[in-house]
């Protein structure tokens, strides 16, 4: 989970808790007036647990919102582990940090009488990014997480139908076990495959630098706040 900062809605919003799934990417994100802890706590039951059950582990960076004493009561109370990025290593949320590159980019595809009104139609947005097939799974979101293709308004206006004949709710049940089955394990061959190549293509960027006792190196200083000032890096003596 994450927060993403958009410009200010005509409510007044300009918040937007980000939950995702990592398995099959679907995706919630809800508007919100703070990044309060109790507010990303509310959320979470109402608009994840009560809808789509418990998650086993909940990750995030670590930011104040999701590191304070609410959540860690929020967290022992369901049983769910919690983890976090490394410091200044936003890569470690890499999936939620490249949703909302793609959150930004869908929302500016908005007309202009609806951009300041946004929060109006990000459901909408979601849905169609939830309905999309992914490009690491080769499925939508949607369906990994039902087990079933989302009918849209475009099927019933084509007249496409999936037709199914009806089934007794144990058939169906059955019938609906082996689909998610078939699917998340296809999925997860393509997340396997997906991650291997990233592993090469981030492997053949790097160049690792042959570094002795006593050699100086650049040590990177991060800001301590919009009001500081100080050096972007400095000149460290690499001892070990």
């Amino acid at each position: 989970m994450d927060f993403t900062l958009l410009e200010k809605s005509s409510d007044g919003r300009e918040n937007v808790l980000v939950l995702t799934d990592v398995f099959t990417k679907f995706t919630v994100a809800v508007p919100t007036r703070d990044q309060k802890a109790t507010t990303v706590a509310k959320v979470l039951v109402k608009e994840w647990f009560q809808k789509f059950g418990i998650p086993a582990r909940i990750h995030s960076d670590r930011g104040r919102s999701f590191e304070g004493e609410v959540i860690r009561e929020l967290c022992t109370l369901y049983g769910i582990s919690k983890s976090r990025t490394t410091p200044y290593h936003s890569q470690g949320n890499a999936q939620c940090e490249r949703f909302n590159r793609t959150l930004h980019n869908l929302l500016r595809t908005l007309p202009p009488e609806k951009k300041r009104r946004w929060t109006e139609n990000l459901s909408e947005v979601i849905y169609v990014y939830n309905c999309t097939p992914h490009a690491s799974t080769g499925f939508s979101p949607f369906e990994l997480l039902f087990g079933q293709k989302p009918k849209l308004p475009v099927d019933f206006l084509l007249g496409i139908s999936q037709n199914e004949k009806f089934q007794s709710q144990t058939d169906w049940v059955h019938t609906h076990q082996e689909r998610l089955a078939t699917a998340h394990d296809i999925a997860m061959k393509a997340l396997k495959q997906a991650a291997a190549e990233r592993k090469v293509r981030h492997d053949g960027s790097v160049k690792a630098d042959d570094l002795k006792v006593g050699d100086l190196v650049l040590l990177r200083n991060h800001p301590l706040g919009r009001k500081k000032i100080q050096d972007r890096s400095g000149s460290k003596r690499n001892l070990e």
